[in-house]
């Protein structure tokens, strides 16, 4: 399937599942696309940190948050010192404020895995690949350098057996080797192969002393 249109197939069964009855209160209803899809679709991969976010009103008088990006590794359509700059609608401006449900809240310094889209702002300008997905929190700690799939304030809409539809809590994706992860997201980018989610033993690097 051709990236064109994996992403309209994701933007139609969004729009779907916007229009079904009774959702849950302060929760946006997405189709979660897997990982391959993702990796295919997107036009940006990259671990990256995140920068102070502004916020402003565009040409169209709108209020949107503006955060850059330094990109730390380049996995697909990005490189090492790029600086891209994520667009998104709402933000607090002026003692008011207003959000798109589900849309993550960059916060300056965070270390994240970014699966996006470009943005018609400008060459540098993307967004997430969907509400509530396209973004994997990277986490250090002894054990090693984790990643975490962000999950904002969303409802997974899945097909049940019977052929039924119907609204979960979406799955949250998690890696235990954040270069393996990147390698992972570049065979799927390239259809290499299916991505599995993978577990790998997390070891301490070092025995801890004995006190």
């Amino acid at each position: 399937m051709r990236a064109s249109a994996l992403v309209s197939a994701a933007s139609a069964a969004l729009l779907a599942a916007a229009l079904l009855p009774a959702l849950p209160a302060g929760a946006t209803v997405v189709v979660v696309p897997s990982l391959e899809e993702m990796a295919v679709a997107a036009e940006v991969i990259a671990h990256v940190k995140a920068g102070a976010p502004r916020v402003e009103r565009d040409d169209k008088g709108r209020v949107v948050t503006l955060t850059p990006l330094s990109v730390v590794e380049g996995v697909k359509g990005a490189k090492a010192g790029d600086i891209l700059e994520v667009f998104q609608l709402g933000g607090s401006l002026d003692g008011k404020g207003s959000w798109i449900v589900g849309a993550h809240r960059f916060v300056a310094g965070e270390e994240l895995v970014f699966v996006g889209v470009r943005h018609t702002r400008g060459p540098g300008s993307v967004i997430p690949f969907g509400v509530g997905f396209g973004l994997f929190q990277v986490t250090r700690d002894d054990f090693g350098v984790s990643v975490v799939e962000v999950v904002g304030d969303v409802v997974a809409l899945e097909r049940s057996p019977d052929g039924k539809t119907r609204e979960v809590a979406p799955q949250v994706r998690r890696f235990d080797s954040l270069p393996g992860f990147l390698a992972l997201l570049r065979r799927a980018a390239a259809a290499e192969e299916a991505p599995r989610l993978m577990q790998i033993d997390r070891r301490p690097a070092r025995a801890p002393q004995g006190g």
